[in-house]
Protein backbone atom coordinates (compact mmCIF):
# COMPACT_ATOMS: atom_id res chain seq x y z
CA UNK A 1 0.00 0.00 0.00
CA UNK A 2 1.35 3.39 -0.92
CA UNK A 3 -0.30 6.77 0.49
CA UNK A 4 -0.35 9.48 -2.00
CA UNK A 5 -1.38 12.05 0.14
CA UNK A 6 -4.80 14.20 -0.74
CA UNK A 7 -5.64 16.16 -3.82
CA UNK A 8 -8.75 18.53 -4.59
CA UNK A 9 -9.76 17.87 -8.03
CA UNK A 10 -11.39 20.71 -9.51
CA UNK A 11 -15.03 20.15 -11.13
CA UNK A 12 -14.95 18.23 -13.95
CA UNK A 13 -13.68 15.27 -15.85
CA UNK A 14 -9.61 14.97 -15.05
CA UNK A 15 -6.81 12.94 -16.83
CA UNK A 16 -5.55 10.89 -14.01
CA UNK A 17 -2.36 8.58 -14.61
CA UNK A 18 -0.11 6.81 -12.74
CA UNK A 19 3.36 4.98 -13.71
CA UNK A 20 6.05 3.54 -12.18
CA UNK A 21 10.05 3.75 -12.49
CA UNK A 22 13.17 1.82 -11.77
CA UNK A 23 11.30 -1.49 -11.05
CA UNK A 24 13.47 -3.26 -8.01
CA UNK A 25 15.76 -0.48 -8.53
CA UNK A 26 16.62 -1.57 -11.98
CA UNK A 27 16.29 0.70 -15.26
CA UNK A 28 12.75 -0.79 -16.42
CA UNK A 29 13.54 -1.84 -20.14
CA UNK A 30 10.31 -2.67 -21.55
CA UNK A 31 8.07 0.27 -20.09
CA UNK A 32 4.84 -0.16 -22.67
CA UNK A 33 3.12 -1.44 -19.70
CA UNK A 34 3.81 0.82 -17.09
CA UNK A 35 1.06 3.22 -16.42
CA UNK A 36 -2.22 3.33 -15.46
CA UNK A 37 -4.66 5.98 -16.59
CA UNK A 38 -8.62 6.67 -15.76
CA UNK A 39 -10.46 9.76 -16.03
CA UNK A 40 -11.69 11.23 -12.76
CA UNK A 41 -13.14 14.26 -10.82
CA UNK A 42 -14.95 14.96 -7.52
CA UNK A 43 -18.90 13.52 -7.21
CA UNK A 44 -21.58 15.78 -7.80
CA UNK A 45 -23.57 17.57 -5.13
CA UNK A 46 -25.69 20.37 -5.21
CA UNK A 47 -27.47 22.57 -7.84
CA UNK A 48 -26.42 22.94 -11.46
CA UNK A 49 -28.09 24.26 -14.68
CA UNK A 50 -28.20 22.88 -18.33
CA UNK A 51 -28.25 25.73 -20.67
CA UNK A 52 -26.73 25.74 -24.34
CA UNK A 53 -26.66 29.85 -24.29
CA UNK A 54 -23.87 30.29 -21.55
CA UNK A 55 -20.51 28.57 -21.34
CA UNK A 56 -19.82 25.39 -19.50
CA UNK A 57 -18.46 25.57 -16.24
CA UNK A 58 -18.38 23.82 -12.77
CA UNK A 59 -21.87 24.17 -12.23
CA UNK A 60 -23.34 24.75 -15.94
CA UNK A 61 -23.90 21.83 -18.61
CA UNK A 62 -24.70 22.97 -22.21
CA UNK A 63 -26.21 19.30 -23.33
CA UNK A 64 -27.84 16.62 -21.67
CA UNK A 65 -24.92 14.54 -22.97
CA UNK A 66 -22.59 16.04 -20.94
CA UNK A 67 -24.67 16.39 -17.94
CA UNK A 68 -24.81 12.44 -18.31
CA UNK A 69 -21.52 12.12 -18.87
CA UNK A 70 -20.44 13.78 -15.63
CA UNK A 71 -23.08 11.83 -13.84
CA UNK A 72 -22.18 8.00 -15.13
CA UNK A 73 -18.16 8.89 -14.60
CA UNK A 74 -18.28 10.37 -11.07
CA UNK A 75 -21.91 9.81 -9.32
CA UNK A 76 -23.24 12.10 -6.95
CA UNK A 77 -22.18 12.08 -3.33
CA UNK A 78 -25.36 14.23 -1.99
CA UNK A 79 -28.55 15.65 -3.13
CA UNK A 80 -28.35 16.74 -7.02
CA UNK A 81 -30.88 18.96 -8.80
CA UNK A 82 -30.55 20.03 -12.13
CA UNK A 83 -32.36 22.88 -13.77
CA UNK A 84 -32.49 23.12 -17.19
CA UNK A 85 -33.38 26.25 -19.24
CA UNK A 86 -35.89 26.66 -21.67
CA UNK A 87 -34.68 25.19 -25.35
CA UNK A 88 -35.11 22.34 -27.94
CA UNK A 89 -32.54 19.70 -26.78
CA UNK A 90 -31.97 17.64 -30.11
CA UNK A 91 -30.07 14.00 -27.92
CA UNK A 92 -31.04 11.79 -25.31
CA UNK A 93 -30.01 11.43 -21.83
CA UNK A 94 -29.10 8.07 -20.53
CA UNK A 95 -28.13 7.58 -16.68
CA UNK A 96 -26.51 4.57 -16.15
CA UNK A 97 -25.47 2.45 -12.99
CA UNK A 98 -25.22 6.17 -10.96
CA UNK A 99 -22.41 5.48 -8.44
CA UNK A 100 -24.12 7.19 -4.64
CA UNK A 101 -27.93 7.71 -5.49
CA UNK A 102 -29.90 6.82 -2.59
CA UNK A 103 -33.20 7.85 -0.88
CA UNK A 104 -30.90 10.64 0.27
CA UNK A 105 -28.57 11.67 -2.63
CA UNK A 106 -31.46 11.89 -5.05
CA UNK A 107 -31.23 13.41 -8.86
CA UNK A 108 -33.87 15.59 -9.79
CA UNK A 109 -33.96 17.04 -13.25
CA UNK A 110 -36.70 20.24 -13.75
CA UNK A 111 -37.49 21.75 -16.62
CA UNK A 112 -39.40 24.30 -15.76
CA UNK A 113 -42.27 24.37 -18.28
CA UNK A 114 -43.34 22.13 -20.36
CA UNK A 115 -44.03 23.45 -23.24
CA UNK A 116 -40.74 25.54 -23.73
CA UNK A 117 -38.22 22.96 -22.27
CA UNK A 118 -38.28 20.03 -25.05
CA UNK A 119 -36.03 16.90 -24.91
CA UNK A 120 -36.03 15.22 -28.32
CA UNK A 121 -34.86 12.22 -30.24
CA UNK A 122 -35.27 10.05 -32.97
CA UNK A 123 -34.31 7.15 -31.12
CA UNK A 124 -30.89 5.88 -33.57
CA UNK A 125 -28.17 6.25 -30.72
CA UNK A 126 -30.70 4.80 -27.89
CA UNK A 127 -34.50 3.37 -28.01
CA UNK A 128 -35.11 5.81 -25.11
CA UNK A 129 -35.20 9.62 -25.18
CA UNK A 130 -34.71 9.03 -21.46
CA UNK A 131 -33.26 5.85 -20.17
CA UNK A 132 -32.86 4.96 -16.59
CA UNK A 133 -30.83 1.94 -16.05
CA UNK A 134 -29.43 0.42 -12.74
CA UNK A 135 -29.95 3.84 -11.45
CA UNK A 136 -32.97 4.78 -8.71
CA UNK A 137 -33.86 8.38 -6.74
CA UNK A 138 -34.14 10.16 -9.94
CA UNK A 139 -36.95 12.87 -10.47
CA UNK A 140 -37.74 14.83 -13.87
CA UNK A 141 -40.60 16.98 -14.13
CA UNK A 142 -41.26 20.12 -16.05
CA UNK A 143 -40.24 18.71 -19.73
CA UNK A 144 -41.58 17.81 -22.99
CA UNK A 145 -39.86 14.82 -23.76
CA UNK A 146 -40.26 13.26 -27.67
CA UNK A 147 -39.87 9.53 -29.21
CA UNK A 148 -39.83 10.89 -32.88
CA UNK A 149 -39.26 7.61 -34.29
CA UNK A 150 -42.15 4.99 -35.61
CA UNK A 151 -40.04 2.72 -32.91
CA UNK A 152 -39.19 3.82 -29.55
CA UNK A 153 -40.03 4.89 -26.17
CA UNK A 154 -40.44 8.63 -24.33
CA UNK A 155 -38.91 6.58 -21.41
CA UNK A 156 -37.24 3.62 -20.71
CA UNK A 157 -36.85 2.14 -17.66
CA UNK A 158 -34.28 -0.81 -16.82
CA UNK A 159 -33.62 -2.16 -13.80
CA UNK A 160 -33.99 1.08 -11.89
CA UNK A 161 -36.82 1.57 -8.55
CA UNK A 162 -38.06 4.63 -6.53
CA UNK A 163 -38.08 6.45 -9.71
CA UNK A 164 -40.79 9.95 -10.62
CA UNK A 165 -41.71 11.39 -13.47
CA UNK A 166 -44.18 13.89 -13.17
CA UNK A 167 -45.87 16.89 -14.63
CA UNK A 168 -44.02 16.44 -18.37
CA UNK A 169 -45.37 16.25 -21.82
CA UNK A 170 -44.60 12.84 -23.28
CA UNK A 171 -45.13 12.10 -27.30
CA UNK A 172 -44.13 9.26 -29.13
CA UNK A 173 -45.07 9.52 -32.45
CA UNK A 174 -49.06 9.50 -33.09
CA UNK A 175 -48.30 8.46 -36.93
CA UNK A 176 -46.70 5.89 -35.55
CA UNK A 177 -48.43 2.23 -36.23
CA UNK A 178 -45.33 0.10 -34.90
CA UNK A 179 -44.51 -0.68 -30.93
CA UNK A 180 -43.31 3.24 -29.91
CA UNK A 181 -44.79 3.47 -26.42
CA UNK A 182 -44.30 6.44 -24.05
CA UNK A 183 -43.53 4.51 -20.81
CA UNK A 184 -41.51 1.33 -20.61
CA UNK A 185 -40.24 -0.87 -17.67
CA UNK A 186 -38.45 -3.60 -19.76
CA UNK A 187 -35.77 -6.14 -19.77
CA UNK A 188 -33.25 -4.31 -21.60
CA UNK A 189 -32.37 -0.85 -23.20
CA UNK A 190 -32.37 -1.57 -26.64
CA UNK A 191 -35.80 -2.19 -27.20
CA UNK A 192 -39.15 -2.88 -25.15
CA UNK A 193 -38.89 -6.19 -23.99
CA UNK A 194 -40.19 -9.07 -21.18
CA UNK A 195 -38.80 -9.30 -17.87
CA UNK A 196 -38.33 -5.78 -17.19
CA UNK A 197 -37.24 -4.98 -13.34
CA UNK A 198 -38.51 -1.91 -11.43
CA UNK A 199 -40.29 -1.28 -8.51
CA UNK A 200 -41.61 1.88 -6.63
CA UNK A 201 -42.09 3.81 -9.76
CA UNK A 202 -44.08 6.71 -10.24
CA UNK A 203 -45.55 7.77 -13.39
CA UNK A 204 -47.92 11.29 -12.76
CA UNK A 205 -49.47 14.30 -13.27
CA UNK A 206 -48.35 13.79 -17.05
CA UNK A 207 -49.76 14.25 -20.79
CA UNK A 208 -49.13 11.47 -23.12
CA UNK A 209 -49.22 11.43 -26.73
CA UNK A 210 -49.63 8.75 -29.06
CA UNK A 211 -47.84 5.18 -28.54
CA UNK A 212 -48.51 1.77 -29.61
CA UNK A 213 -48.67 1.49 -25.65
CA UNK A 214 -48.90 4.70 -23.91
CA UNK A 215 -47.36 2.35 -20.55
CA UNK A 216 -45.74 -0.89 -21.44
CA UNK A 217 -44.92 -2.70 -17.81
CA UNK A 218 -43.90 -6.30 -18.13
CA UNK A 219 -42.42 -8.24 -15.22
CA UNK A 220 -41.88 -11.76 -14.67
CA UNK A 221 -43.30 -14.95 -12.72
CA UNK A 222 -39.77 -14.78 -11.17
CA UNK A 223 -39.27 -11.17 -10.83
CA UNK A 224 -42.66 -9.73 -9.63
CA UNK A 225 -42.68 -5.40 -9.86
CA UNK A 226 -43.97 -4.33 -6.25
CA UNK A 227 -45.25 -0.69 -5.52
CA UNK A 228 -45.49 0.74 -9.04
CA UNK A 229 -47.96 4.15 -9.22
CA UNK A 230 -49.66 5.07 -12.49
CA UNK A 231 -51.99 8.60 -11.26
CA UNK A 232 -53.69 11.50 -13.03
CA UNK A 233 -52.19 10.59 -16.36
CA UNK A 234 -54.03 11.68 -19.38
CA UNK A 235 -53.29 9.06 -21.91
CA UNK A 236 -53.73 10.38 -25.39
CA UNK A 237 -54.45 9.41 -28.75
CA UNK A 238 -53.01 6.21 -28.53
CA UNK A 239 -52.87 3.02 -31.35
CA UNK A 240 -53.48 -0.18 -29.46
CA UNK A 241 -52.95 0.36 -25.81
CA UNK A 242 -53.91 2.07 -23.31
CA UNK A 243 -51.51 0.67 -20.70
CA UNK A 244 -50.21 -3.26 -21.00
CA UNK A 245 -49.27 -4.38 -17.91
CA UNK A 246 -47.74 -7.56 -16.10
CA UNK A 247 -46.42 -9.36 -13.21
CA UNK A 248 -47.66 -6.64 -10.66
CA UNK A 249 -47.87 -6.72 -6.87
CA UNK A 250 -50.36 -3.79 -5.23
CA UNK A 251 -49.97 -1.43 -8.34
CA UNK A 252 -51.94 1.38 -7.99
CA UNK A 253 -53.71 2.58 -11.37
CA UNK A 254 -55.27 5.78 -10.55
CA UNK A 255 -57.26 8.90 -11.59
CA UNK A 256 -55.92 7.99 -15.43
CA UNK A 257 -58.01 8.81 -18.16
CA UNK A 258 -57.52 6.82 -21.45
CA UNK A 259 -58.12 7.41 -25.06
CA UNK A 260 -57.90 4.62 -27.25
CA UNK A 261 -60.96 5.38 -29.42
CA UNK A 262 -59.93 8.26 -31.25
CA UNK A 263 -57.25 6.50 -33.80
CA UNK A 264 -59.61 3.91 -34.72
CA UNK A 265 -57.78 0.59 -34.17
CA UNK A 266 -60.72 -2.01 -33.63
CA UNK A 267 -58.88 -3.95 -31.25
CA UNK A 268 -57.21 -2.04 -29.32
CA UNK A 269 -57.64 -2.04 -25.55
CA UNK A 270 -57.84 0.31 -23.12
CA UNK A 271 -56.03 -1.55 -20.00
CA UNK A 272 -54.65 -5.05 -19.59
CA UNK A 273 -53.65 -6.17 -15.98
CA UNK A 274 -52.24 -9.81 -16.46
CA UNK A 275 -51.09 -11.83 -13.22
CA UNK A 276 -50.87 -9.41 -11.02
CA UNK A 277 -52.37 -8.46 -7.48
CA UNK A 278 -53.17 -6.27 -4.43
CA UNK A 279 -53.94 -3.40 -7.20
CA UNK A 280 -56.14 -0.45 -6.93
CA UNK A 281 -57.50 0.44 -10.71
CA UNK A 282 -59.42 3.96 -8.94
CA UNK A 283 -61.21 6.90 -10.40
CA UNK A 284 -59.97 5.83 -14.40
CA UNK A 285 -61.71 7.29 -17.92
CA UNK A 286 -61.46 4.47 -20.54
CA UNK A 287 -62.81 4.60 -23.90
CA UNK A 288 -61.57 1.75 -26.04
CA UNK A 289 -62.51 0.10 -29.43
CA UNK A 290 -62.21 -3.44 -27.92
CA UNK A 291 -61.80 -4.35 -24.52
CA UNK A 292 -61.92 -1.53 -21.36
CA UNK A 293 -60.06 -3.30 -18.99
CA UNK A 294 -59.09 -7.06 -19.34
CA UNK A 295 -58.37 -8.81 -15.97
CA UNK A 296 -56.59 -12.10 -16.23
CA UNK A 297 -54.93 -14.34 -13.02
CA UNK A 298 -54.08 -17.37 -14.50
CA UNK A 299 -53.37 -19.48 -11.49
CA UNK A 300 -49.98 -21.11 -10.71
CA UNK A 301 -48.10 -18.44 -12.92
CA UNK A 302 -46.52 -15.90 -11.02
CA UNK A 303 -49.06 -13.89 -10.06
CA UNK A 304 -48.43 -12.30 -6.51
CA UNK A 305 -50.52 -13.99 -3.76
CA UNK A 306 -53.00 -12.16 -2.15
CA UNK A 307 -52.84 -9.88 0.51
CA UNK A 308 -55.93 -7.45 0.65
CA UNK A 309 -58.54 -7.67 -2.19
CA UNK A 310 -58.36 -5.78 -5.20
CA UNK A 311 -60.01 -2.35 -5.73
CA UNK A 312 -61.87 -1.49 -9.02
CA UNK A 313 -63.71 1.65 -7.82
CA UNK A 314 -65.07 4.69 -9.43
CA UNK A 315 -63.88 3.75 -13.34
CA UNK A 316 -65.85 5.44 -15.88
CA UNK A 317 -65.25 2.38 -19.00
CA UNK A 318 -66.57 2.66 -22.34
CA UNK A 319 -66.20 0.17 -25.31
CA UNK A 320 -67.10 0.34 -28.60
CA UNK A 321 -67.22 -3.39 -29.91
CA UNK A 322 -66.44 -5.35 -26.89
CA UNK A 323 -66.39 -6.63 -23.29
CA UNK A 324 -66.48 -3.28 -21.17
CA UNK A 325 -64.73 -4.84 -17.96
CA UNK A 326 -63.69 -8.40 -18.26
CA UNK A 327 -62.76 -10.34 -14.94
CA UNK A 328 -60.94 -13.69 -16.10
CA UNK A 329 -60.05 -15.80 -13.06
CA UNK A 330 -59.22 -13.27 -10.72
CA UNK A 331 -59.64 -13.53 -7.29
CA UNK A 332 -60.88 -11.41 -4.12
CA UNK A 333 -62.78 -7.63 -5.39
CA UNK A 334 -64.49 -4.95 -4.14
CA UNK A 335 -66.23 -3.45 -7.45
CA UNK A 336 -67.79 -0.43 -6.24
CA UNK A 337 -69.30 2.86 -8.09
CA UNK A 338 -68.29 2.13 -11.71
CA UNK A 339 -70.33 3.10 -14.75
CA UNK A 340 -69.21 0.14 -17.47
CA UNK A 341 -70.78 0.62 -20.61
CA UNK A 342 -70.86 -1.33 -24.08
CA UNK A 343 -72.14 -1.08 -27.45
CA UNK A 344 -70.64 -4.69 -28.18
CA UNK A 345 -73.63 -6.85 -30.17
CA UNK A 346 -72.03 -10.16 -28.59
CA UNK A 347 -70.09 -9.56 -25.28
CA UNK A 348 -71.52 -8.04 -22.52
CA UNK A 349 -70.73 -4.74 -20.33
CA UNK A 350 -69.68 -6.82 -17.30
CA UNK A 351 -68.26 -10.49 -17.27
CA UNK A 352 -66.58 -12.77 -14.61
CA UNK A 353 -65.30 -16.16 -15.19
CA UNK A 354 -64.10 -18.31 -13.65
CA UNK A 355 -63.04 -22.45 -14.60
CA UNK A 356 -62.77 -25.71 -12.41
CA UNK A 357 -59.09 -25.40 -11.88
CA UNK A 358 -58.96 -21.57 -11.25
CA UNK A 359 -61.24 -20.82 -8.48
CA UNK A 360 -62.35 -17.37 -7.63
CA UNK A 361 -64.42 -16.06 -4.48
CA UNK A 362 -65.25 -13.19 -2.58
CA UNK A 363 -66.89 -10.59 -5.27
CA UNK A 364 -68.41 -7.65 -3.31
CA UNK A 365 -70.31 -5.58 -6.09
CA UNK A 366 -72.11 -2.77 -4.87
CA UNK A 367 -73.30 0.73 -6.27
CA UNK A 368 -72.71 0.52 -10.26
CA UNK A 369 -74.00 0.82 -13.53
CA UNK A 370 -73.86 -1.47 -16.02
CA UNK A 371 -75.51 -0.56 -19.44
CA UNK A 372 -75.53 -2.03 -22.70
CA UNK A 373 -77.12 -1.58 -26.21
CA UNK A 374 -77.94 -5.03 -26.95
CA UNK A 375 -76.03 -7.90 -25.13
CA UNK A 376 -76.78 -8.44 -21.36
CA UNK A 377 -75.58 -5.70 -18.62
CA UNK A 378 -73.87 -8.21 -16.87
CA UNK A 379 -72.66 -12.02 -16.77
CA UNK A 380 -71.57 -14.54 -15.00
CA UNK A 381 -69.39 -17.51 -16.40
CA UNK A 382 -68.39 -21.27 -14.88
CA UNK A 383 -68.99 -20.58 -11.48
CA UNK A 384 -72.23 -19.76 -9.54
CA UNK A 385 -73.32 -15.78 -7.39
CA UNK A 386 -72.61 -17.57 -4.58
CA UNK A 387 -69.11 -16.00 -5.48
CA UNK A 388 -70.86 -12.54 -4.07
CA UNK A 389 -70.61 -11.72 -0.30
CA UNK A 390 -72.66 -8.77 -1.32
CA UNK A 391 -74.57 -7.69 -4.87
CA UNK A 392 -76.80 -4.53 -4.13
CA UNK A 393 -77.70 -1.11 -4.92
CA UNK A 394 -76.55 -1.47 -8.65
CA UNK A 395 -78.44 -0.40 -11.89
CA UNK A 396 -78.45 -2.34 -14.64
CA UNK A 397 -79.79 -1.43 -18.45
CA UNK A 398 -79.71 -3.50 -21.92
CA UNK A 399 -81.92 -2.90 -25.05
CA UNK A 400 -81.42 -6.61 -25.80
CA UNK A 401 -83.19 -9.72 -25.22
CA UNK A 402 -82.01 -10.32 -21.41
CA UNK A 403 -80.40 -8.24 -18.80
CA UNK A 404 -78.42 -10.49 -17.15
CA UNK A 405 -77.23 -14.13 -17.42
CA UNK A 406 -75.93 -15.53 -14.22
CA UNK A 407 -73.74 -19.29 -14.45
CA UNK A 408 -76.05 -19.47 -18.17
CA UNK A 409 -78.92 -19.12 -17.04
CA UNK A 410 -79.95 -16.11 -18.84
CA UNK A 411 -82.97 -14.00 -16.93
CA UNK A 412 -84.53 -11.15 -19.27
CA UNK A 413 -85.00 -8.58 -16.25
CA UNK A 414 -84.05 -7.55 -12.95
CA UNK A 415 -87.52 -8.75 -11.22
CA UNK A 416 -86.77 -12.32 -12.80
CA UNK A 417 -83.36 -12.56 -11.38
CA UNK A 418 -84.58 -11.13 -7.78
CA UNK A 419 -87.36 -14.02 -7.75
CA UNK A 420 -84.30 -16.82 -8.36
CA UNK A 421 -81.76 -15.03 -6.18
CA UNK A 422 -83.86 -12.91 -3.55
CA UNK A 423 -80.24 -12.65 -1.39
CA UNK A 424 -79.36 -9.92 -3.24
CA UNK A 425 -80.07 -6.60 -5.42
CA UNK A 426 -83.07 -6.31 -3.60
CA UNK A 427 -82.17 -2.76 -3.86
CA UNK A 428 -80.91 -2.54 -7.16
CA UNK A 429 -82.96 -1.05 -10.09
CA UNK A 430 -83.37 -2.20 -14.01
CA UNK A 431 -83.56 0.44 -16.20
CA UNK A 432 -82.45 3.71 -18.40
CA UNK A 433 -79.18 5.35 -16.15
Amino acid sequence: QVTLGNFTFPQGLNDLRVWTSMPNGVLDTSNFNDTAAVKTGPALNGTFTINAGLPASSTNYTSFTSLSTALNTFGICGPVTVNVAAGTYNESFVLNNINGSSSTNTITIDGADSTTTILTHNNTSNYGTVTISGTDYVTIRNMRIEATALNGASILINNSSHNTFESNVLWANPNSTSTNTNFIISGTTTSISTNGVGSFNTLQNNLMIGGYYSVYMYGSATSTNVGNKIHNNEMDSVYYYGSYIFFQDSLEFTNNEIDQATRGQINGDGLFLYYSSNFDGSGNYIHAQDYGIYFYNFSNTGTPTINRKNRVTNNMVISETDWGIYFLYTDQVDFFYNSVVTSSTINPAVQITMNATNIIEDYDVRNNVFASTTTEAFELTGIPDTIFIKMDNNVYFSTGANLLNINATPYANLAAYQTAQPAYNALSLDGDP
